[in-house]
């Protein structure tokens, strides 16, 4: 009589179990173990079968599953709690589906660009509406976010070909204006200067020689016994001539 009880005690124990939602502690476990956790009445929107094909078809990337009644608490913190079960995570984006609300919602860290989970999830519950496909729906789901993921949309994906060209194109255009900047300012801006000094250093020696000249002539001009000596007087012009280009060239 005894072990019969114990035996119909256990029978109920796990009956109870695979029925009621997972608590936050068998939860954490089958989130840590796999990617797809269906409890409770989620299994009758989601087959075991169904179950492993979903499994497989998210392999190694950070997507994760969950098919279960939210309970009293409401959805909005069973998916709380589904987070912080994840919370060990660098990355990760999760789809909740409440089995007895039939609400289905995503949440995204890293992966995606903040919200971006949450639109792909009311994205494929609109495609399906009409059919009620929740297995097509869940799996059009992970595809999505697969597909985003590796285009690099998201703060911790990979990062695709164009967008890895497009940062080295970017890093190529800084690095020549810091060139043609550096170069500007420490080779042709100081050559520059050098040749403005020596053309202001050639006219002032010019303007000198002028000057030179100039008292030479009045001198010259002014002194009639020379003007008389023809030596003298061709020694004038010439002097007088070069004033005069003098002039013209400054």
């Amino acid at each position: 009589m005894k072990r019969l009880l114990a035996l119909v005690l256990a029978a109920f124990a796990a009956f109870w179990l695979v029925q009621s939602p997972a608590s936050a502690s068998t939860l954490a476990d089958c989130l840590h173990q796999q990617h797809v956790c269906v409890a409770g009445s989620g299994r009758t929107l989601i087959s075991a079968q169904q179950e492993a094909q979903l499994e497989r078809q998210i392999g190694s990337t950070d997507i994760y599953l969950v098919v279960a009644a939210s309970g009293s608490s409401g959805y909005d913190s069973a998916m709380e709690q589904i987070i912080g079960d994840l919370a060990g995570h660098k990355q990760f984006t999760v789809g909740f589906l409440d089995s007895s609300q039939r609400h289905f919602g995503a949440y995204n860290r890293g992966m995606l660009p903040s919200g971006a989970a949450s639109g792909i999830a009311t994205r494929v519950v609109g495609q399906h509406q009409a059919d009620q496909d929740i297995f097509a729906a869940l799996t059009d789901f992970v595809s999505d976010v697969q597909q985003q993921a590796g285009s690099g949309s998201g703060g911790g994906g990979a990062v695709s070909a164009p967008s890895h060209a497009l940062r080295n194109g970017l890093i190529a255009l800084i690095v020549v204006a810091v060139l043609a900047g550096l170069g500007f300012f420490l080779i042709f801006r100081p050559a520059r200067r050098r040749r403005q000094q020596d053309l202001s250093d050639a006219k002032t020696a010019a303007q000198d020689d002028l000057i030179a000249l100039s008292t030479k002539i009045t001198n010259l001009n002014t002194d009639v016994s020379v003007m008389n000596n023809e030596d003298a007087a061709k020694e004038y012009d010439a002097a007088l001539s070069a004033y005069e280009r003098g002039t013209k060239a400054l």
